[in-house]
């Protein structure tokens, strides 16, 4: 297989678009796919923006049917809206922070075609694209659905997760469950579900189905913040997976029946180590800057899965992130390098026209990112 690293990373550099053919031959052998040729395009766009935008944000969302950026500028509690079709930038809705309209600091943002839903603690509110309240749900008080028996959405929040997804229809979101009486990181901690349904529209909560830890959490292993799962729903079925282990799992809609699918990098183990001497905070520190598997996200444009690896050299002291392509029957099309100097890895989204990355090292009101568009054919 011919080494493509150091030309994706050239075209980065250089703002040039290459085109990649791979031909995969028979024999690869583990969870590779051996028998398709596809294509990889590698994007990088760049655009004058108003001096009152950022460059750079960290919480945003992509209409994709509007080809509409909205952004949430933290230092003015504001949300931008930038047209990556005419690459210009649009409105501003200025976000209050007391009163009856009062939105607190962000910490995610859905957007939808007729409204915005904001997550912030301990609410989800709900917005028009002019800025009026629609609507809060307080979803601490909604542990009472659930007995008390849960805290809905605590736990730490780390730098690695990327927007949660809305369910098919377009009104829950999926939100981890922390049981109240029991020990993080203990075995008996991990026998609780994984998550609730929030209803935005019946501003109630529920566990169904009720999707449980592997057993690789009750093993006695300290997994420290790796334990974060992430999850999509899909028309016919739920993909979920977890920072410290390879494994891609599925629970069918149908039959409620639950598949593992074991998705191996070439880069890192299957299961990350995680250093279990010393003490608790050497766990942390181990499970926050090791290895890492993150989130997965999927391609209903080119019937995809992807995911980016972080891979830690201890002996140079570098990291090093690999953006992996998955095809619908979980096997590996290719795992390519991100810059680590320009890529901001720990987020991408999903885009008619390709995999969407933001760039951080733009300056002087230059808004840029690059698009990974992947063609396979079979």
């Amino acid at each position: 297989m011919r080494d493509t690293s150091n030309f994706i990373i050239s075209a980065l550099v250089n703002c040039l678009l290459l085109t990649f053919i791979y031909v995969l031959f028979t024999g690869c052998g583990g969870n590779y796919s051996s028998q398709h040729t596809y294509q990889i395009n590698v994007d990088t766009v760049k655009f004058k923006i108003s001096a009152e935008f950022l460059d750079y944000y960290a919480i945003y969302d992509i209409l994709d049917e509007e080809n509409l950026f909205v952004g949430y500028n933290h230092f003015n509690h504001s949300l931008q809206f930038i047209d990556l079709h005419s690459k210009e930038t649009k409105q501003t809705i200025k976000l209050e922070r007391d009163g009856p309209s009062r939105i607190k600091t962000l910490s995610e943002l859905l957007l939808l075609e007729d409204k915005i839903y904001l997550k912030t603690v301990p609410e989800w509110i709900t917005i028009d694209h002019n800025g009026k309240v629609l609507e809060r749900v307080n979803y601490s008080n909604l542990a009472e659905d659930l007995n008390n028996e849960y805290i809905i959405g605590g736990g730490f929040t780390i730098s690695y997760t990327i927007k949660r997804e809305l369910s098919i229809d377009q009104k829950s979101v999926y939100m981890r469950l922390y049981p109240v009486n029991l020990e993080a990181n203990t075995p008996e901690f991990y026998t609780a579900p994984l998550f609730c349904k929030l209803n935005f529209d019946t501003k109630s909560v529920e566990i169904d189905p009720f999707l449980p830890y592997p057993e690789l959490f009750r093993s006695g292993i300290n997994y420290g913040i790796l334990d974060k799962p992430s999850i999509i729903e899909l028309e016919d079925r739920l993909v979920y997976s977890f920072p410290n282990h390879s494994t891609i799992y599925v629970y069918d809609l149908k039959d409620s029946s639950i598949s593992a699918n074991m998705v191996k990098s070439k880069k890192i183990d299957s299961v990350v180590d995680i250093n279990q001497n010393g003490t608790l905070r050497d766990v942390m520190k181990s499970s926050l800057l090791g290895d890492t598997y993150h989130p997965i996200i999927y391609d209903k444009f080119r019937d995809l899965y992807y995911r980016v690896i972080r891979v830690i050299d201890e002996t140079k002291d570098e990291k090093e992130y690999y953006l992996q392509i998955i095809n619908n029957e979980f096997k590996v099309l290719e795992e390519i390098e991100l810059p680590d100097d320009k890529v901001y890895q720990n987020r991408y989204e999903v885009t008619r026209e390709g995999l969407y990355f933001q760039l951080m090292s733009s300056r002087g009101n230059i808004f840029s990112y690059m698009l990974v568009d992947v063609q396979v054919e079979q």
